[in-house]
């Protein structure tokens, strides 16, 4: 049996132990009770049995018929039923009273009755020709039985409300201070670190309180440590890469004027400058990229958020891109599958930036001959924008690295430039506008998609 509340385990749990442990105890204390009462009745009979057993060997020898013996009890008035065995232990003779259904054995065996009591007494006489009689006393309609059974429910009844009262109290008392510690660490999932669990007490609960509130105190520390450090090493990064743009520009400009004014050989003007003048370039372009990233993970940093028709967003960028696409002699298809206008609040420039660097990475990355294709469609009031080309090459690195810093394709690494930084900006940005990206491959075909949330159906602020 599964319960999903601890109030209702630990409830469960009392109650069944508290009956059981009462039916125990009923059944001991019914046969305790049982046996004082069957030796107080015995107490009580055997001076009146003696004194038959003395009448028997006065009044009657070896010759009394069993019919002799049995008038003879009749005369006491005897209220039990009564048996007289002789030394072999065979029946002589019985009296019942009148309405028993009780019948004696020929042979004498000591039984237990549950409506009565019966017991055996013997003949301390070792020569008379009467050894034992056996008393069955019978409670007409069983009164003892009923009264024991209603005081055994009178008695489980307040049993069980004792135990219901005190389970239903510690279950609530736990369940309370079990439900303070789990919205505990559902504060602490949710990042905040400044809750605090008083428990009184010394148990396990207070302990585990006590513990949990070290805990959150020791990963605030912990956190606001590593705020420091990173926002630390983010400025670092932006004075070092400032510090490093400015002496590349010089030496770019050097280059420039060097190609210009052609003053070196033939052939270092021809080979050795083209690969200065790319990998100036490329320290150049990761310099900017982590100067923007150090700007989109400052806390001050703000987007220009506008309600935007996506579908004639996309077709003037898509225009763009096209004309770029077009001088590498790559096909590049924009399939809008959805009504216009289709709003989404969100900043155009930033937007457009996210779909540069993904068709920009397509058009690298992806084979000459296939198409390059954005699908625009709207599911479910989220905006999805899909970027699908296919690959020269396999990736052999699961996607979710694609959005890792300095991430290429280890089979085109060499033939391919860029900082490695791209898709994490991208990454960036889409969460900061509200949305999320991730990557599907299938068949040398990557999809990159983008899901952003759709604008309010009032929001008429539009902006394209």
């Amino acid at each position: 049996m599964n319960f999903s509340s601890f109030h209702t385990r630990v409830h469960v749990v009392l109650v069944t132990t508290a009956i059981s442990l009462f039916l125990v105890l009923a059944l001991i204390m019914s046969f305790f009770f049982r046996v004082a009462v069957d030796k107080i009745m015995q107490d009580l009979e055997r001076p009146r049995m003696m004194n038959i057993f003395a009448e028997f060997d006065q009044r009657f020898d070896e010759n009394s018929t069993a019919e002799e013996i049995t008038a003879y009890l009749e005369t006491l008035y005897l209220e039990f039923n009564l048996a007289v065995y002789d030394p072999s232990l065979q029946l002589i003779a019985a009296l019942l009273v009148p309405g028993s259904e009780t019948s004696f054995d020929n042979v004498l065996e000591n039984k237990v009755r549950l409506t009565g009591f019966v017991h055996v007494f013997y003949n301390p006489n070792p020569d008379s020709r009467f050894r034992a009689m056996k008393v069955d006393i019978v409670i007409p309609n069983q009164p003892v039985l009923r009264l024991m059974i209603i005081l055994t429910l009178i008695a489980m009844g307040i049993v069980f409300g004792v135990f219901y009262y005190v389970s239903l109290r510690l279950g609530a008392d736990l369940n309370r201070r079990l439900e303070r510690l789990k919205n505990g660490v559902g504060q602490v999932a949710s990042g905040n670190f400044d809750i605090n669990l008083d428990e009184d007490g010394k148990d396990e609960i207070a302990f585990l309180a006590h513990s949990f509130n070290l805990m959150s105190q020791k990963i605030k520390n912990l956190v606001i440590s590593l705020q420091e450090s990173n926002e630390v090493r983010q400025r670092m990064f932006a004075h070092a890469s400032h510090e490093i743009k400015s002496p590349l520009t010089s030496i770019k400009g050097f280059v420039d004027i060097i190609e210009y004014t052609d003053v070196l050989p033939e052939e270092q003007q021809k080979n050795l400058l083209p690969a200065v003048k790319k990998d100036i370039n490329r320290v150049i372009k990761i310099t900017n990229d982590i100067l923007q990233l150090a700007r989109l993970r400052d806390p001050g940093f703000q987007l220009d958020m506008q309600t935007v028709d996506l579908a004639a967003l996309l077709r003037e960028e898509h225009s763009h891109f096209a004309g770029k696409a077009e001088t590498h002699e790559v096909e590049s298809v924009l399939d809008i599958q959805a009504s216009p206008p289709l709003l989404a609040r969100t900043d155009p420039d930033r937007l457009a930036q996210i779909l540069d660097n993904l068709w920009n990475n397509a058009l690298k990355y992806g084979d000459p001959k296939k198409p390059i294709t954005t699908r625009l469609a709207l599911k479910y009031n989220i905006v999805q924008i899909e970027i699908e080309n296919h690959l020269t090459s396999p990736i052999d690195v699961p996607l979710d690295r694609l959005f890792e810093p300095f991430y290429r394709n280890p089979t085109s690494a060499d033939r391919i430039t860029g900082s490695g930084l791209g898709l994490v900006i991208v990454k960036e940005l889409v969460e900061k506008l509200g949305g999320r990206i991730e990557a599907f491959s299938e068949s040398m075909r990557l999809t990159i998609t983008l899901h952003l949330p759709a604008a309010a159906a009032g929001d008429k602020n539009t902006a394209t």
